[in-house]
């Protein structure tokens, strides 16, 4: 049986300023409406809790962690102006934990999917974060902590090859800078090779399998 990993938690609301950012910031639960009549109750699983600053740790910096805490960086992470000029307890509440939570969705989506075949998380996909730094409102590597997590928790081998395939138009650097020395991760990545980041040229050379393509592309 497919899994489907959400909770209403993984929405997030600013006073309205989210707005301000192409990125959808409650797109999750729009998803989640569409889907919840066809995912059958044992299928639906929710997160229990946000990820922690612990489990964080295994694939972020500390110094970044706790730049995090001032409103400046968080504004530039989630390319929010605005942000700066809120209280640090409101960003957390509103942004911040929002994305621990689909954080967790993640960690839970990967353990799934090994044990039981397959799994999907209406959250998480920050694939811009890098282990000292966030950007392209991706504030934490969800990937990176799902894969070190299944790998800790016996579910993945230590030489387990795992691919990453990432569809998404830009392209994901962060993922490739969370695994630029492990060739444990092969990636494979179709983006818009004329958009952000592509001045990230370091990510670039860490994709195994770039496809980058031109604007209006409709097939590859």
């Amino acid at each position: 049986m497919d899994h489907v990993v959400f909770s209403p938690r993984y929405d997030m609301g600013l006073l309205g300023l989210e707005r301000l950012h192409p990125f959808d910031a409650r797109k999750y639960g729009r998803a989640w409406k569409l889907l919840r009549g066809q995912v059958p109750a044992e299928a639906w699983i929710r997160p229990d809790r946000p990820v922690s600053t612990d489990e964080l740790l295994a694939v972020h910096t500390l110094g970044y962690l706790e730049r995090l805490r001032q409103p400046r960086v968080v504004a530039q992470v989630l390319e929010l102006g605005v942000a700066a000029l809120l209280p640090r307890w409101l960003l957390e509440r509103a942004l911040l934990r929002p994305m621990r939570w689909a954080t967790r969705g993640t960690v839970l989506a990967v353990a799934c999917a090994l044990e039981r075949g397959f799994a999907v998380n209406l959250g998480g996909g920050f694939h811009h974060a890098t282990p000292d730094g966030g950007e392209g409102f991706c504030v934490y590597a969800d990937v990176a902590l799902a894969i070190h997590a299944a790998r800790a928790a016996g579910q993945l081998s230590p030489d387990a090859t795992v691919v990453h395939l990432d569809l998404d138009a830009h392209l994901g650097n962060g993922v490739a800078h969370c695994f630029l020395d492990d060739p444990r991760v092969r990636l494979f990545d179709v983006f818009n090779g004329r958009i952000y980041p592509c001045h990230d040229r370091v990510a670039l050379a860490r994709v195994d399998h770039p496809v980058p393509v031109d604007q209006h592309t409709s097939e590859v």
